[in-house]
């Protein structure tokens, strides 16, 4: 994993205090595509290496509304897998209160904002666990938690001292979730936030040199950290384009790079777009206006009252397509700059590469 091995060491301590009891959180944060999945994978593969239990768990925009999604990914495994004697022993003394969540049918005791009985229960039944060895839970998007589970994270994270389990929640970074309710309180809990940067240009170039041959120049790395702003998905995806087009490496410019760029942030977006009812409306609308859009003018070019039109350009940056906050502003500049030139020579500016990746989110069928 390039240049994570602070993240890595810091994480390997947090597995190291679970297994003397001195448990605590870690709070990974970052954009989309920023390698937050794949560093919890391998503090998960060490966590199992060292002998502790792995529990895991993962965040979906379309289940957050259904209760209890985090608490029975966790759980059910172990709850509902083993023996009758089995399951006694967890449930047992103060964990029992936790029953009702674990109940075939919703029941009045395991509301959708629980009761101090139903969290003092969920921790007793984790306490029960550990009992048995040291424990390390990993919440992946965890901005899209369901409430009561975002209430257990809260409810944990300052009683884990003394207790051999370590917690790993990663998330969009905090400030630019869309419901930021379920994740602000745990912010505010004792942790250790691990903040997760951008790819330096030195590691984009080991990249591309491992991906396009050594013989790559360092002019094309620059122009490849520049197109994807060091972000490791999107550093990926557009290597994997340029080496799709089976292109000598010398033919390579970064002419090239950038206009590939804009494509491939739009092409990784469209996984995280789905869920925007707004999304094809909109793009399609900015990729008239062009850059630096004003959203009132967008939201009626696509049809959208304020309100929608604003939580979808929201969503759209989160995606990674637009620059957060206001005018609406694509995140490849450099693309938009040279747009702006164009324009002044002709028609032929309408159709630049920002606004043919503009087009593609919204018309998905017309992606390659």
């Amino acid at each position: 994993m390039l240049e994570r091995g602070a993240e890595l060491t810091s994480l390997d301590r947090l597995l190291a205090d679970a297994e003397r009891a001195a448990g605590r959180v870690a709070l990974i944060e970052g954009p989309p595509g920023i390698g937050k999945t794949r560093l919890l994978r391998e503090v998960a593969r060490r966590a199992r290496d060292r002998g502790l239990g792995v529990l895991t768990a993962r965040g979906s925009e379309l289940e957050r509304s259904f209760p209890y999604g985090i608490v029975h990914q966790l759980l059910d495994p172990v709850v509902r897998s083993g023996a009758p004697d089995d399951r006694e022993d967890l449930m047992a003394g103060a964990a029992a209160l936790a029953q009702p969540v674990f109940e075939p049918w919703p029941t009045a005791e395991a509301p959708g904002d629980p009761s101090f009985a139903i969290l003092h229960g969920l921790y007793w039944l984790l306490a029960n666990l550990a009992e048995r060895g040291p424990l390390f839970i990993a919440i992946d998007d965890a901005q899209w938690s369901d409430r009561p589970s975002g209430r257990l994270l809260e409810f944990l994270a300052p009683r884990l001292e003394g207790m051999p389990i370590a917690l790993a929640v990663a998330s969009r970074d905090t400030g630019n979730v869309a419901e930021p309710d379920a994740l602000s309180a745990l912010a505010r809990a004792p942790l250790q936030r691990i903040k997760l940067r951008p790819l330096s240009t030195a590691a984009v170039g080991g990249l591309v040199a491992a991906r396009l041959g050594e013989q790559a120049g360092e002019t094309l790395a620059s122009a490849c950290a520049t197109a994807t702003g060091g972000n490791p998905f999107l550093i990926h995806e557009l290597l994997n384009d340029l080496a799709r087009q089976q292109r000598a490496t010398d033919d390579i410019d970064p002419a090239t790079v950038e206009r590939l760029g804009p494509r491939e942030v739009a092409a990784a977006a469209l996984a995280r777009v789905g869920g925007l009812s707004g999304a094809p409306a909109l793009t399609r609308a900015l990729a008239v206006l062009g850059e630096d859009a004003d959203l009132t003018a967008a939201a009626a070019l696509a049809e959208l009252d304020p309100g929608e039109a604003s939580a979808t350009a929201d969503g759209l940056a989160d995606a990674m397509i637009l620059e957060a906050g206001r005018p609406l502003r694509s995140r490849t500049r450099s693309c938009a700059q040279r747009s702006t030139t164009r324009s002044r020579r002709g028609h032929e500016a309408i159709y630049t590469p920002e606004r043919r990746s503009f087009e593609r989110v919204a018309e998905p069928s017309r992606m390659p």
